[in-house]
């Protein structure tokens, strides 16, 4: 039988069958691509969980493009089943390779680092917005529209103090676009969604109660990003005291220590739902809380992704640039120092240790309420 395979139709899939389970010559499904984009976007996870609202924009001003987005290997499973994403890359060697002889119509890079911005100006593209490296091996911006982006990596007191826009206000004025409130995009696979019900019924989590997820910590590169474990517990002692109410400890293998630590002091207060779970499935976890309490951190960007009412915590990061899309409340330090981005804090994470026990009870008791 004679064929064609159109490498240009937007449902062209590569090694995979046609969605529409047809060959190209004759199809009446095929629809020619008009604009081939690539997203640069590394790291972190949850910056790249966040940076997702920013394919709606595309797919608003290129409708018939086809979207390939590069990033880490550690990071890709967090776009998996993404409906605006037509290829993940990991980047490694192969992909390096690969990329060297394509050619885009749009290439978007988000991340200052400088492999990403190395890749961002090695790659032939029509059009390139974002951040490039520069032949002295320094981050610049591509364009005009991502100047005050790369103002915000130099200047502190802009970004800790004088920056009033969001991650998606900043990332999508670099892309040339508008931001209009488009939210995060995390699919779920049905069989991912029940994997959360099914931990919390094995847990003993009650089908009726009022769910407040506690993430208890926020990753190694900041300090004074977490609540330390006798706030926690002052908290959850709190909370425990609310009708109709469970509190389930959060967190990756890096929280495994400190959620085991505040179980045993709390015992019958708490339910821990465990630390070693694939990204995916944490997030059917969390997607089967009805609040969620969670420093800056990866658990913050998922309970926003999967439209979750938050408490979310600020300590050495700023607020800022957080869209929490009007379900939730913002509680930052009020120390003088605080943010700072540092790596080691010279006055015992103050900033942490000094926040308000009771602002934050008030705020996931206000949320209890609602859900009440």
């Amino acid at each position: 039988m004679e064929f064609e395979v159109k490498q240009d139709c937007r449902y062209f899939t590569g090694d995979k069958p046609c969605k529409f389970k047809r060959l190209c010559k004759g199809c009446d499904k095929y629809d020619p691509v008009k604009e081939n984009i690539l997203i640069i976007k590394f790291a972190a996870l949850g910056d790249v969980l966040r940076t997702t609202p920013l394919l709606y924009g595309l797919k608003e001003k290129y409708p018939k493009s086809k979207i390939t987005w590069l990033t880490q290997k550690d990071s890709s499973e967090i776009l998996i089943n993404n409906p605006l994403i037509d290829e993940i890359l990991a980047f490694n060697s192969q992909t390096f390779a690969q990329l060297s002889v394509r050619s885009f119509d749009v290439l978007v890079n988000l991340d200052k680092d400088k492999t990403a911005s190395a890749m961002a100006s090695l790659v032939r593209s029509k059009v390139k917005k974002g951040f490039g490296l520069s032949e002295n091996g320094s981050i610049t911006a591509l364009d005009k529209d991502s100047d005050y982006a790369l103002q915000l990596g130099l200047d502190d007191e802009l970004k800790f103090r004088g920056n009033k826009k969001t991650y998606q206000e900043i990332v999508f004025e670099q892309a040339g676009l508008k931001y209009k409130g488009q939210e995060y995009i995390l699919e779920l696979t049905p069989e991912e969604f029940l994997y959360g019900l099914n931990v919390c019924e094995v847990l003993g989590v009650k089908e009726d109660t009022i769910k407040v997820g506690i993430n208890t910590g926020a990753g190694n590169v900041f300090c004074g990003k977490k609540l330390p474990a006798d706030k926690l517990m002052e908290l959850i002692k709190k909370l425990s005291k609310l009708e109709n109410v469970e509190v389930l400890l959060l967190g990756g293998p890096d929280e495994a220590e400190i959620s085991d630590y505040i179980k045993s002091k709390c015992r019958a207060q708490v339910i821990d739902t465990g630390c070693n779970h694939t990204i995916r499935n944490f997030a059917s976890i969390i997607n089967y809380c009805n609040a969620v309490l969670a420093p800056d951190t990866v658990a913050l960007h998922i309970a926003i992704a999967m439209k979750k009412p938050v408490v979310a915590i600020f300590g050495s990061t700023s607020s800022s640039e957080i869209e929490l899309y009007g379900r939730g409340e913002k509680i930052a330090s009020d120390l003088k120092c605080s943010p700072c981005y540092k790596n080691k804090c010279e006055i015992n994470e103050e900033c942490m240790q000094k926040l308000s026990i009771d602002k934050i009870y008030d705020a996931i008791a206000k949320i209890v309420k609602q859900r009440g």
